[in-house]
């Protein structure tokens, strides 16, 4: 048991100093982050299927606690968009994990690991990259979030290429495992400040599933093509992947793959989110349950090429009035 216990944590946000609890947003660690090579390298990169990848976090150990003597990083990617992952139910069994020694007082270090091929999810999937580092006397309370613990971090980001007057669906799972969450929540979508323009609804079979005052209307991207389904299994997530495996590049839910949307989506409804002041929309979720909602982005028929689109989908708990989970989009505007 060493004394003083060292301190190792991963920032949940550039503004993060280190804290067990956190305030801000976690969903994009900037400590966390995925190569397709072997090289060294420190941006983020979405994951490439069909070969191996690398697992990446740089681990901190506060100045004031004592050295690492031994410490063990665990990887695992969730093959889903969800805003809320808990401690060790999301995060072990690991896909990957990493031993290192002697992290002194003050130091930091990067730990990579292999992300085998035969892990790594299909194309069109979006993955939640989870983190957790062990350590003697410094380890993770069971239950706890991402924003609860120092230890744990997660980088929920799904970046994809769209062309003007199209759009994507992402399946966001919206879950509540915390009962000082309550039931009532706010589902925001908030723009970066150099955002490009864009449009954002949710998309639901059911027009149950929403509490807004605005009514909902049916979903019907495609009413004047004759678009035809084909044959899916389903996912725990609420998505859906085709049997035919060679087909998963083409299955990705954009308006470019009209197949895709009407068997994921064939009787839907849509909700906008308002267009001026606070892009929100009130959720009702009782403790113990989830929803799987489509986040529909829309590239707006002007935007030019090159134009990025970047927000972040945040759910916000109105008991503790704080955001509890959410995830980051990025849409590059192509030609």
């Amino acid at each position: 048991d060493p004394a003083p216990a060292p301190d190792l944590w991963l920032r949940d946000d550039l503004a993060d100093p280190g804290a067990e609890s956190w305030g801000g947003t976690f969903w994009n660690s900037p400590d966390l982050w995925i190569r397709n090579r072997d090289d060294g390298g420190t941006a983020h990169q979405a994951p490439e299927y069909g070969q191996d990848n690398w697992f990446h976090a740089r681990v901190r150990n506060k100045a004031a606690a004592g050295a690492a003597k031994h410490f063990v990083v665990t990887f695992h990617a969730r093959g889903y968009a969800g805003t809320q992952f808990r401690f060790p139910a999301d995060f072990l069994p690991c896909m990957a994990a990493r031993a290192e020694f002697d992290l002194a007082p003050g130091a930091s270090r990067i730990v990579k690991a292999r992300w085998p091929r035969a892990l790594v999810p299909a194309a069109g999937s979006h993955t939640c990259l989870l983190a957790s580092i062990l350590s003697r006397s410094d380890r993770p309370v069971a239950g706890r979030h991402v924003w609860e613990h120092n230890n744990l971090a997660q980088k929920n980001l799904t970046v994809v290429d769209l062309q003007a007057n199209a759009f994507l669906i992402i399946p966001v799972v919206v879950a509540n495992w915390l009962p000082s969450l309550g039931d009532g929540f706010v589902l925001d979508v908030v723009r970066s400040r150099s955002s490009a323009a864009f449009a954002a609804s949710l998309v639901h079979s059911s027009p149950d599933s929403f509490t807004s005052a605005v009514q909902a209307k049916p979903f019907l991207p495609f009413r004047n093509r004759q678009v035809s389904a084909v044959e899916t299994s389903a996912l725990d997530c609420g998505a859906h992947l085709p049997k035919d495996q060679q087909r998963l590049a083409r299955d990705v839910l954009t308006s470019a793959n009209p197949t895709a949307i009407v068997e994921r989506y064939p009787k839907a409804w849509e909700l906008p989110f308002p267009s001026r002041g606070a892009a929100s929309l009130p959720c009702r979720l009782p403790y113990g349950r989830q929803i799987v909602y489509g986040l529909k982005i829309s590239v707006p028929a002007d935007a030019m090429a090159g134009q990025v689109i970047q927000l972040d989908f945040v759910q916000r708990s109105q008991a503790l009035a704080r955001s509890v989970g959410g995830i980051a989009v990025q849409v590059n505007v192509t030609d």
